[in-house]
């Protein structure tokens, strides 16, 4: 996602891994131009790996470890596998991935559930744009939101504020997931967020096997058995951590600092109350086990 953060340089082709996606010509095209000493320091615009396109390295917004194309596509895989066990997602269902970047989800859900209906959506139009040229399909769409964020997409023209909407119809979608997205927003606007995923959400009881995710410990306990509706990640301060406001941009001492909007954390009691506003109630809190010790945060319609 946009919110993973990384950066890298491409990975070299090797037998039976990683090659250029292949372009997209007809049998009949003539044949390409020969390679230049700029053209052969390119990056690859794509990747295959065991059958599956991947974004370069360069392209991939998320942490070192994504760098291996093994670790990415295996995360990918995983992703998919928690919607399933935690928040009960099945073939014919609809999915929005919100900062979905170069879409980790979509390639894990293309290998794991392929028969869903999958909508990713983004306030990076590249990274949008890279997606519809190579992860598009009938059932999976993306689609550029540009909304303002001081680190992504400072030019952005839409405010998330009380107004804001996602361009969806109401009760449209069964699972929402956001994967180190509020950890880079404003607190009004995760909460606009929140108050229209309720909306587009459909209020149809769920079935799943509301497990802890991937075998995880469930660190900050919550919910009860059957699947959340939501599942995000963000910065959840320690017990005991004193947040005047509930909440912090940018704290001294958390880690490293670079740019806006890096690091977003909130007391829990806080975040808790921020989701019933806005209609839902934590179901489970795994704290510090995702990316840069962000939690995993799981939540149902209240």
């Amino acid at each position: 996602d946009v919110g993973e953060e990384c950066g890298g340089v491409p990975v070299q082709a090797r037998p039976g891994a990683s090659v250029r996606a292949p372009p997209h010509s007809s049998p009949m095209a003539p044949p390409q131009a020969p390679l230049t000493s700029e053209t052969a320091l390119a990056p690859p615009e794509a990747i295959i790996i065991d059958g599956t396109t991947l974004p370069p390295t360069h392209r991939r917004f998320c942490g070192a470890e994504f760098k291996s194309d093994d670790y990415y596509l295996r995360s990918a895989e995983r992703e998919a596998q928690r919607l399933i066990q935690d928040c009960g997602l099945k073939a014919g269902e609809t999915v929005l991935d919100v900062g979905c970047g170069q879409g980790r989800l979509a390639i894990g859900l293309s290998r794991v559930l392929p028969d869903v209906k999958y909508i990713g959506v983004d306030v990076d139009a590249a990274s949008i744009s890279w997606c519809q040229r190579h992860l598009a399909r009938p059932n999976f769409a993306f689609e550029h939101m540009n909304v303002h964020n001081a680190r992504y997409n400072a030019s952005g023209k839409v405010q998330a504020d009380g107004s804001f909407r996602f361009p969806l119809p109401d009760a449209s979608v069964d699972t929402i997931y956001l994967y180190s997205v509020f950890s880079h927003m404003e607190r009004d606007e995760a909460a606009a967020y929140l108050a229209d995923f309720a909306r587009v959400l459909k209020r149809t009881p769920r079935a799943g096997l509301g497990r802890g995710a991937l075998g995880l410990p469930r660190a900050l306990g919550g919910g009860g058995s059957g699947p959340a509706a939501v599942f995000l990640t963000t910065f959840i301060a320690g017990e005991g951590t004193y947040l005047s406001k509930g909440y912090e941009v940018n704290p001294p001492g958390y880690v490293p600092i670079r740019g806006p909007l890096h690091v977003v954390h909130y007391a829990r009691a806080h975040f808790e109350k921020m989701a019933r506003q806005a209609g839902f109630k934590v179901h489970r809190v795994d704290a510090g086990v995702e990316t840069n010790g962000q939690s995993g945060i799981y939540l149902r319609l209240a």
